[in-house]
């Protein structure tokens, strides 16, 4: 009995700051879905998670852990909460395997 989860690919040139604030209207709009967005922007790619408290306390989905384990195959870091996090990559190119590590990672957890 999965729950729902969403992993965005947003338009290319955003920083954390714009993905950020997708992140936050998407947030608003369904708080009761767990989101991670990511973005290439320079060659780098920026990511934020954000997942809802309840989720938090109730599955393993941590927005932090979800961001480091999406982050990993590009080279990744980043820091936050267990509710919302943000990061980069310095490697764009590897948006198909964040994207894969992103899903299989919440997939796992929820």
């Amino acid at each position: 009995e999965g729950r729902a989860f969403a992993v965005l690919t947003l338009e290319a040139g955003l920083d954390g700051k714009g993905v950020g604030a997708v992140v936050k209207a998407v947030a608003k709009k369904t708080p009761d879905l767990p989101v991670i967005a990511l973005a290439a922007n320079d060659g780098k790619l920026a990511c934020v998670t954000q997942v809802p408290a309840d989720v938090v306390e109730g599955k393993a989905l941590k927005a932090n852990e979800w961001m480091l384990a999406a982050l990993k195959p590009a080279g990744g870091k980043g820091g936050g909460k267990p509710t919302s996090a943000q990061g980069q990559a310095p490697d764009a190119s590897k948006l198909d395997q964040v994207l894969a590590a992103a899903s299989s990672f919440a997939e796992e957890k929820m």
